[in-house]
C-alpha cells in the first residue's frame, strides 16, 4: 500500500533486497509471504523492484512459473564467483599479521585457497576464520588446499573448525550438551537466546553461552540476542548420517527433538503452578 499510495515514490526507482529468504521461519509461516508474491507482486509499480536471494527449497519452486519473477541460477563454479571468492582470500589473508604479501609465495598459496574454494563462497569464509585463529596459517593453507568435489570440501572444513573448537568430543556430557543446543537452534522454532536456552534446557547460568563461544565460526549468539547459525549448509551437514557417520557431532534430531519437548512441557508445568 506504502508503494502505490504515494507519488512521490512511484517517481523514484525502488530496489529492495531480500536475502537468504529460505532460512526465514518455516514452511507455515513461509506461506504467507509467498502468497504475496504471487498475488500483491504483480499489483507494484514499475519503479519497484525485489531482489531475492534462497536456495532452492520445495516451497518457492512455486514462484518459478510466475510470468512476473525472472530467476537466475547462481553457479558457484561460475567464472564471476570464482574471481569474487579469489579477491575476498586475498584481501582477508592480507590482513593477517602472520602472512607477509611481499613474500613471494603470498601469491601462489592465496591462489592455492582460491582453487580449493572453487567458487564456494561459504568455504572461503570458514577457511579464513581457521587461518585467523590458527598458530601455524603455512600449514593451515596447505591441509585447506586439497583438491575434492565442493561439497566434499566444505564437509572438510566444517570437520577441521570444528575439530579446533577446543569442545571435548570424547567426553559423553558435553556431546549430549552441543547436540541438545544446536537441536534446539536447526530447529528454528523457537528464537531463544543463551540465557533463555539455559532456562529452557535447565543448564547451569551461561552454560550455553560457553558452548556458545566456542562456534562462533558458525552460530550468531550473544546473552541478549538469538542463537542463529550462519549458515544453513552447516545445518545440513550435522543433520545428515550420510555426511557424518561416524563423527561426535553428528545430531539425531528425532531424538533431541523428545528431549528438548520434555523441556518444554516441564517448563510449561512450572509456568501452570507459578500463575495459582
Amino acid at each position: 500500500e506504502l508503494m502505490t499510495s504515494r507519488p512521490a515514490l512511484k517517481r523514484q526507482r525502488i530496489l529492495i533486497i531480500l536475502d537468504a529468504l529460505d532460512e526465514y521461519g518455516t514452511y507455515e509461516t513461509r506461506s504467507s509471504l509467498l502468497q504475496l508474491f504471487v498475488n500483491e507482486f504483480p499489483k507494484l509499480p514499475p519503479n519497484v523492484r525485489f531482489l531475492i536471494t534462497s536456495r532452492p527449497e520445495g516451497d518457492f519452486r512455486v514462484l518459478r512459473s510466475l510470468d512476473h519473477i525472472e530467476e537466475r541460477e547462481l553457479k558457484h563454479d561460475s567464472e564471476a564467483s570464482r574471481r569474487d571468492v579469489s579477491l575476498y582470500i586475498r584481501t582477508e589473508m592480507a590482513k593477517l599479521p602472520s602472512l607477509d604479501v611481499n613474500d613471494p609465495s603470498f601469491g601462489s598459496r592465496a591462489k592455492s585457497l582460491a582453487d580449493a574454494a572453487d567458487g564456494l563462497f561459504i568455504w572461503a569464509v570458514l577457511a579464513m576464520d581457521l587461518l585467523r585463529k590458527g598458530l601455524m596459517p603455512v600449514q593451515t593453507i596447505a591441509e585447506l588446499a586439497a583438491n575434492k568435489k565442493p561439497i566434499e570440501k566444505l564437509d572438510d572444513t566444517y570437520k577441521v573448525a570444528l575439530k579446533s573448537a577446543e569442545i571435548d568430543w570424547t567426553d559423553r556430557h558435553t556431546k549430549d550438551r552441543f547436540a541438545l543446543l544446536l537441536s534446539l537452534i536447526l530447529s528454528n522454532r523457537m528464537l531463544l537466546n543463551a540465557s533463555e536456552i539455559d532456562q529452557l534446557l535447565q543448564f547451569k547460568e551461561d552454560r550455553s553461552m560457553i558452548t556458545f563461544d566456542k562456534l562462533q565460526s558458525f552460530l550468531s549468539c550473544s546473552a541478549e540476542s538469538a542463537a542463529r547459525i550462519l549458515h544453513k549448509s552447516f545445518a545440513d551437514y550435522l543433520l545428515s548420517p550420510a555426511r557424518t557417520p561416524s563423527e561426535p557431532w553428528y545430531i539425531d534430531s528425532s531424538k533431541e527433538n523428545r528431549i528438548i519437548i520434555r523441556h518444554c512441557f516441564a517448563a510449561m508445568h512450572e509456568l501452570r503452578f507459578d500463575n495459582y
